[in-house]
């Protein structure tokens, strides 16, 4: 694991999937990410997932499998079944993507996530998103809309504000002075 010397300035732990999460991996990725939290102190019940592209397909993936871990999740350019917003009950949501997305577009499962009984979705589509860097997808035009939402602080502070208790003990990161008892 890389130690990155923002800290004092982007007051989060950011880790992100870049790719996808086969089903019989989630056991040991959980198992990294407890690493994580507990190597820098993190707080579980403050914990947010985002990925792009296939790490956005990743993140759908794990936050479907495993929801209690989750304090909101955020997801940029990967599209998702519909069906998934059932497992996302009560997860707070922000979908991004591009218009000209079209078939890989999100507003199928946006529709879904905003039908659930609680949790809040937010979507943003730009309008004008640049290609990826990478000359090998220069083709892919709007597909690096993480460029323009990772450096735009409200997405961070939307993150933050999420909170859920009930995580550390999904995480099994309960603090013994969080137990009642002998």
């Amino acid at each position: 694991m890389a130690v990155c010397d923002f800290a004092e300035t982007f007051q989060a732990i950011t880790v992100m999937p870049q790719g996808w999460l086969p089903s019989n991996q989630v056991g040991w990725t959980k198992l990294k990410l407890q690493q994580v939290l507990k190597t820098y102190r993190g707080d579980p019940a403050r914990v947010s997932l985002t990925g792009q592209s296939a790490g956005g397909s990743g993140a759908w993936h794990f936050a479907s499998l495993r929801p209690s871990l989750w304090a909101s999740v955020s997801v940029v350019c990967a599209p998702a079944p519909p069906e998934l917003a059932e497992s996302l009950e009560g997860l707070p949501i922000w979908v991004i993507g591009w218009t000209g997305d079209g078939e890989m577009g999100n507003d199928d499962i946006v529709s879904a996530l905003k039908r659930r009984r609680s949790g809040s979705v937010r979507y943003t589509r730009y309008t004008i998103a640049p290609a990826p860097p990478d000359p090998l997808y220069s083709f892919m035009v709007g597909h690096a809309s993480y460029d323009l939402i990772y450096r735009d602080p409200r997405l961070w502070q939307w993150a933050l504000s999420h909170q859920k208790p009930s995580a550390k003990e999904a995480w099994g990161l309960v603090d013994e002075h969080d137990t009642i008892g002998p």
